[in-house]
This record gives structure tokens, C-alpha cells and sequence, in this order.
């Protein structure tokens, strides 16, 4: 099996007689791969944590074919489904006579897979969403895609991609370069600050964002550049993102919010409780394990929620304050705002 990540290379080549194990660098161990394949060399497979590596890797194997197997681990469908999408067209611009097959099914891959016809009538199958260990056999000239949110064992060697422990900050670059880089594709300039202003709007949900783009990019026209002052007038703030805003200013700022509608409540209560529980993990676990129970929030995030200095006992009385806040929402106070009122009254006064 190759190993790949984006400091070191290891190559295991496994033989009859013997193991060879050692370190290279990336020109080197690409140029490697490829010989290795001239020489019909059996590689078990390769796993990629960065997809601008594995594009990378799809691009310097063109030449002399990819291999027939590739699985793609990432936890959000729209983007998974993305990724599928491009290699689905890179496969097929390479060999136009597949016949695309998607599914979740693992029957019907396999069912798929075994009939194709004499006269090469080979599949390309897509079989998404994989939850547990199932046994699969791809022929020759078949190829096969497994997507699945997270890893799951004994499944078919090949080429892997695996996002499922991608840092926050290391998928917020991801997005915007995939966001980027569709915008260049329409020949478009998206400015710096358009961007920012989207993603701040939105948060890092890839499909919001192409969707944004799609209609900034019909809203400039002829204009090659897609400015701040066009994303401010056609890209409003999602909900999602407003209401962890509002939460994490009234926690840990204390500066209220503009009275809310009463459907909004339930999903406020959530995102407090969070920053409210941050607030009490601070105080109560070391730093270790404050990050084994939080590992996506950044660094710079912790500094600034440290660098508010709120006592323990805040958070505890915070959380007695909205849980009596929340039972009253649902004993039948149906106005939302007032009782985010009630709980912003207590919280002021800690």
C-alpha cells in the first residue's frame, strides 16, 4: 500500500521476499508511482487527506491510466457528491464508451458490475453513501467509486480521499478555493472581499455558495469582475450563521440581540447552550482535553473567548437561566422573544 499525506511519503512495496520502507519527496515519489505502473507493478493503494494532492495525483496519472478503484470520505453529501461529479467527467473524458451507473445500492453495483456486455460495454459506477463492510469485485475495464461520510473498513483498495478529520480552518481554505476556482471557470474575478463577504454571510457550506455565485455571476453580466458592493445587495445572511452570531455576542459580550421571531427561539437555545458549555469546558478541563472535546474550534477562537475572563460560576448560572428559559417555552409561553428576554435579564445581571 502507498501512504500520502503532504509532509511525508512512505512507500511500502510488498513482495515475495521482502518489505522495503523509506522516505522520499513528492517529485520523486510521483515519478516512482508512474514507473512502477510501466512496469505493471501491483500498488494495494493510495490515501490522500488534501484534495488539491489528490487532483494532483489524478493529473500525473493520466498518462498512463487510473486505477480502477477510488474511495471518497467526506462527511458532507454536497461536497462529496462535487468531488464525485469531477472525477465521474475525468474518467469519462478518458474513456467516453463507460456506461455511468449511480447508485446506493451495493447489489445493484455489483449486479452492474458483472453484467456488462462482450463488446466492452463497461460500467462506471457510483455507489454513494456506504454505512457498513459489504464484499465487491470490479473487472477489468470497469471502474468504481465509493463515497461515504466516514471511513468504513474492508472495503475495495484504491485510490482514497479522505477529508473526515480535515481541520476547520483547512476546510474553510478548501471552500473558498473550490469557490474560486468556479468562479474563474465562468471568467470571472471574484475580489477578496466578495469572497470574505460570503463566506461570512453564509459560513462554509459549499452548495449555499455555488449557488450565490451562480447568481452574482448572472447579476455582474458582462463584467469580469464580481465586487463587494455586488455581493453585499444580492447574498443575504443565512439563518444558520446570524443565529451563532447572536449567541456568541450575547454569551460572551453580553450585547442583546434585536427582538427575534418566536420560531427563531428553539434554534437560538441550541447555540447558546453551546457557547455556554464552551465557556464552563474552558474552566473546567485542561487544555488537552478541552481539545479532544472540541477539537474543531479554532485556536484564535480559544484566545478570544479566553481573553474575556468570565468566571465559572457565569456559565453555571447561565445554563440554570436558560434551561428554566426553555421549559417555559415549551409550558406554553409561545412568545419566543420574551422569554429569550427573561434569559438575557438573568444572564445581564450575573
Amino acid at each position: 500500500m502507498l501512504l500520502y499525506n503532504s509532509q511525508v511519503y512512505m512507500i511500502y512495496l510488498f513482495s515475495e521476499t521482502n518489505i522495503l520502507n523509506f522516505n522520499i519527496n513528492l517529485s520523486f515519489f510521483i515519478k516512482m508511482v508512474l514507473e512502477l505502473r510501466k512496469e505493471n507493478c501491483y500498488i494495494g493503494g493510495m490515501k490522500f487527506s488534501d484534495l488539491k494532492d489528490f487532483k494532483s495525483h489524478l493529473k500525473a496519472s493520466i498518462p498512463q491510466g487510473l486505477g480502477p478503484v477510488f474511495q471518497l470520505i467526506i462527511p458532507n453529501d454536497d461536497e462529496r457528491a462535487l468531488v464525485a461529479d469531477q472525477l465521474v467527467s475525468l474518467i469519462l473524458k478518458l474513456n467516453p464508451n463507460l456506461r455511468l451507473v449511480k447508485t446506493e445500492d451495493p447489489d445493484l453495483a455489483q449486479n452492474e458490475l458483472d453484467c456488462y456486455s462482450i463488446l466492452g460495454d463497461y460500467p462506471l459506477i457510483y455507489l454513494d453513501k456506504i454505512k457498513k463492510t459489504f464484499t465487491i469485485e470490479v473487472p477489468d475495464g470497469a471502474y468504481l467509486i465509493l463515497g461515504m461520510p466516514k471511513s468504513v473498513a474492508k472495503l475495495p483498495e484504491g485510490i482514497t480521499l479522505d477529508l473526515s478529520k480535515e481541520k476547520p480552518w483547512d476546510k474553510d481554505t478548501r471552500i473558498k478555493e473550490q469557490v474560486l476556482a468556479k468562479a474563474i471557470k465562468s471568467k470571472k474575478q471574484l475580489e477578496h472581499g466578495a469572497l470574505e463577504y460570503m463566506f461570512s454571510a453564509i459560513g462554509p457550506d459549499l452548495a449555499l455558495l455555488n449557488r450565490e455565485l451562480e447568481k452574482l455571476i448572472c447579476y455582474v453580466g458582462e463584467k469580469n469582475t464580481i465586487d463587494l458592493a455586488a455581493a453585499q445587495t444580492l447574498v443575504t445572511p443565512s439563518k444558520e450563521q446570524s443565529t451563532w452570531q447572536i449567541a456568541e455576542q450575547l454569551v460572551w459580550e453580553k450585547r442583546l440581540p434585536k427582538r427575534i421571531a418566536s420560531s427563531d427561539f428553539p434554534i437560538l437555545v441550541g447555540s447558546i447552550r453551546y457557547q455556554l458549555e464552551v465557556g464552563l469546558a474552558l474552566h473546567a478541563f485542561s487544555p488537552e482535553e478541552f481539545q479532544e472535546r472540541y477539537p474543531k474550534l479554532r485556536p484564535r477562537t480559544l484566545d478570544k473567548y479566553r481573553g474575556y475572563r468570565l468566571p465559572a460560576s457565569y456559565f453555571k448560572k447561565g445554563l440554570q437561566a436558560l434551561y428554566k428559559a426553555e421549559w417555559l417555552f415549551k409550558d406554553g409561553v409561545s412568545d419566543g422573544g420574551l422569554c429569550l428576554d427573561l434569559f438575557t435579564g438573568h444572564l445581564c445581571s450575573i
